[in-house]
């Protein structure tokens, strides 16, 4: 009969076998966590970045509110948690589409990550918008529903478009509208010579309809000229009168300058103090003298006089009385070297504060590379 086997000691082998097999089982759970916590940490620290990367894009549309004259254009938002940097690209820049790409970086500085050496959490958000700029309908660089008188062959009354920014010029408009000179006589109602007309067409003033209240030249002026006078339509930036129960002041040249194109309301008649921009609007007559200048729209609910060589790019109509009931008076301006020419790009700055930016319906991309 064979002796059994000395198997004393076997089961310590056993036993430090399946200890290390637990050590091992333990030790991979431990770096299976801290692989998911790190995994969590990053995600989230990006989640938030994504965050900041949205909300730069709305921060962005909230405070610019026009396109700008130089692109690409960039601004850095301090925000909560890091900063944003966000970017505007053209994508088409034309006279019927503008359409550019907001590019949206968030860096989420803040970010509670596993190890103190990893890089910052970013991401980029791009998303494709279009300008809606509000418009206006000009008949022409000048126009006046009471007529018009030009005194002498000196100055400029032109509809060609001065703007050279991108996407103007747009094509030319007539230099000069006004009512015709009676219902059955459709010729238009400008005296003077016609050689300081240009535009389309060159050296001659063009008809809008028959005149005064009951005409129809009127109705091609697109203004709610009653709710304007009303300050209902058009809330005025500055309001100037001198009498009460309301008063007011002239802007100062600073608030009318550089990138303020604000819309100054004046109620009578007023001789212009400075020169400026915006939206000038003067229910009664406006008197320009000396080398005033003003950029942009001007409204006028009489006539307009210049006494001198004065200068207005953007857009003029007088005699808007007119849609209101009232008869004015021939416009004459005066006589002087004037200029007085169509400037799309004036006209869509001093409108820029009534226009909105649109995102592009599935026009957003997450994670957008950048080189």
């Amino acid at each position: 009969m064979s002796r059994p086997a000395d198997r004393r000691g076997s089961t310590l082998i056993v036993v430090m076998l399946l200890i290390c097999m637990m050590m091992l089982a333990i030790t991979g759970a431990f770096v299976r966590t801290s692989a998911e916590r790190r995994n969590a940490m990053d995600a989230a620290a990006q989640v938030d970045a994504f965050t900041l990367a949205l909300d730069g894009i709305d921060k962005y549309i909230a405070a610019v509110t026009a396109v700008p004259a130089a692109l690409p254009d960039s601004q850095t938002y301090t925000v909560t948690g890091g900063r944003v940097v966000v970017t505007l690209r053209a994508v088409r820049l034309s006279a019927t589409d503008t359409t550019l790409i907001l590019i949206s970086r968030g860096e989420n500085t803040a970010g509670n990550r596993y190890s103190p050496d990893a890089a910052t959490a970013t991401r980029t958000v791009t998303q494709l918008v279009r300008w809606s700029g509000a418009t206006i309908e000009l008949p022409a660089g000048f126009t006046s529903l009471s007529g018009f008188l030009k005194n002498g062959v000196a100055g400029s009354l032109s509809g060609v478009d001065a703007c050279a920014t991108a996407p103007a010029p747009l094509p030319s408009i007539p230099g000069v509208a006004v009512p015709s000179i009676s219902a059955s006589n459709l010729a238009p109602d400008y005296a003077g010579p016609t050689s300081p007309i240009s535009g389309n067409p060159a050296n001659a003033a063009v008809a809008i309809g028959t005149p005064g209240v009951s005409g129809t030249a009127k109705d091609s002026i697109q203004i709610d000229w009653a709710g304007i006078k009303a300050r209902t339509a058009l809330t005025p930036t500055y309001y100037d009168k001198t009498t009460s129960p309301t008063s007011g002041s002239w802007p100062t040249n600073a608030q009318l300058s550089g990138t303020n194109w604000p819309v100054t309301f004046v109620e009578g008649d007023i001789s212009l103090p400075s020169g400026g921009q915006g939206i000038l609007i003067v229910t009664g007559n406006l008197t320009m003298n000396g080398s005033t200048n003003w950029d942009g729209i001007v409204l006028v609910g009489g006539v307009l006089v210049s006494n001198g060589n004065n200068t207005i790019y953007g857009g003029v109509i007088t005699g808007l009385n007119v849609l209101t009931g009232a008869a004015v008076a021939t416009e004459d301006p005066g006589n002087g070297t004037k200029l007085f020419q169509y400037n799309s790009c004036d006209v869509a700055k001093a409108l820029s504060p009534f226009g909105s930016w649109t995102r592009l319906g599935n026009a957003r991309t997450d994670n957008f590379p950048i080189y």
